[in-house]
């Protein structure tokens, strides 16, 4: 059973009442305004087994609750220390655009002027870099 989290009706003939409780830890990181109850084995299947249990046993929302105020506390730190890797993200990033650039020149250089050359051609202009040993 998925309980989903609305806002009361407007209507007041609307047949069923609308659960309406604390926010849901997590949603925004799962993308989701909707926890499933247990199953019969009182366990939580799938891959959002963690939100579900933090949301619906007691236990995990006080613990929950703690860390959302160290986050909030700390907020400007993280935030800071966010951006300083967004600064590295985007400068390996560039890295990679300029390494894909030149790797693209290479592969138009050798397309327009070395593949065209027949063996003895190639042979001729590339002597000079052979190293016999």
């Amino acid at each position: 059973m998925n309980i989903a989290l609305k806002e009361a009706p407007l209507d007041d003939n609307e047949d069923e009442d609308p659960l309406i409780s604390i926010p849901v830890y997590g949603r925004y990181f799962q993308k989701t305004n909707t926890i499933e109850l247990p199953r019969s084995n009182g366990k939580w299947e799938g891959e959002q087994k963690w939100i579900n249990e933090t949301n619906l046993d007691r236990r995990y929302r006080i613990p929950a609750a703690f860390g959302t105020n160290i986050v909030q506390e700390n907020q400007e730190e993280y935030m800071q220390e966010c951006w300083e890797q967004a600064g590295e993200i985007r400068e390996a990033n560039e890295n990679l655009r300029m390494s894909r650039t030149s790797n693209h020149v290479s592969a138009n250089i050798k397309e327009r002027h070395i593949d065209p050359l027949n063996d003895e051609r190639f042979t001729l202009i590339t002597h000079p870099f052979i190293t016999i040993i």
